[in-house]
């Protein structure tokens, strides 16, 4: 079977990338879905030296579609300005720079009136953590003040390296009005999970739909692996296009845990569904 070379792959994503929406993206995760793309699509390789074809933009709007609903339908237009409202953070306690910094981000948006009994909530059940581990972290690390906590360990991971880079500019500053010792670090959880830290409590806010394509035997494998007291877990209660879904919790992740033998919580709020998981 015909397959793209090296070159016609990297030529393409360097035209995926043309859309600041996808700048983020690293090119292993871009190379993913291309391969996963021309496996499904073989016949279309022999497009990619069109480069002004339709079919060749046709490609690239298919593999930038699968791309949007993984990985950049958390963006928002303003995270350019993060940088400035970075620089006027005054202390532990000024949410309202925080909350501008929460703001660029679709999820951290939408949780921003909530966060505070989100946390009160959670920490209610698991007590309060001296360490936490947060998968596909976005902005959240940000909400550090609607925590409550004071010495905090935080061990941050995404897939976007800008945002990692932005949030270990904020671990930085903040080590001057906090005991907050955080650090960010690029990861791709659909290979690489199993050297993570240990951690009282692991985030993975709204990660496991995205990472899914058939079944669920990844999110198993993740869940397995993590070395957490508890590991909280969120889905949307949203379609994409932001319409309420009819069915809001997760049956499978119900059934899964069931059958691995590991105790739940649910915490629901208006847009998204919390899962807080009993490990140990």
């Amino acid at each position: 079977m015909v397959e793209a070379s090296k070159k016609q792959i990297d030529n393409l994503i360097i035209y995926i990338k043309k859309n600041k929406k996808y700048r983020f993206i690293s090119d292993d995760l871009i190379k993913e879905e291309i391969v996963k793309y021309f496996k499904i699509n073989p016949k279309s390789i022999k497009f990619l030296e069109k480069t002004k074809s339709e079919k060749f933009k046709g490609i690239v709007k298919a593999i930038r579609s699968r791309l949007y609903l993984s990985y950049g339908s958390f963006q928002t237009g303003s995270r350019n300005k993060r940088e400035i409202y970075l620089n006027k953070i005054k202390s532990k306690r000024d949410y309202k720079t925080h909350d501008r910094i929460l703001s660029t981000s679709v999820s951290s948006k939408e949780r921003l009136k909530d966060y505070n009994k989100l946390y009160k909530r959670i920490f209610s059940i698991t007590g309060k953590p001296k360490k936490i581990l947060d998968l596909g972290c976005g902005l959240n690390p940000v909400s550090y003040p609607y925590m409550g906590l004071d010495e905090l360990r935080y061990y941050a991971y995404d897939i976007d390296k800008e945002d990692c880079g932005f949030l270990n500019k904020y671990f930085s500053l903040m080590k001057k009005y906090s005991k907050l010792k955080g650090k960010a670090k690029v990861i791709n959880l659909k290979n690489s999970f199993k050297k993570l830290p240990k951690a009282d409590v692991c985030f993975m806010f709204k990660v496991l739909d995205p990472l899914e394509e058939k079944g669920h035997k990844l999110s198993e494998k993740i869940i397995k692996s993590l070395d957490c007291k508890y590991i909280i877990v969120s889905f949307s209660t949203k379609t994409v296009s932001g319409r309420k879904m009819n069915h809001q919790y997760r049956g499978w992740i119900e059934r899964m845990l069931n059958r691995i033998n590991l105790k739940f919580d649910k915490i629901k709020l208006e847009n998204e569904v919390f899962y807080i998981i009993h490990k140990y």
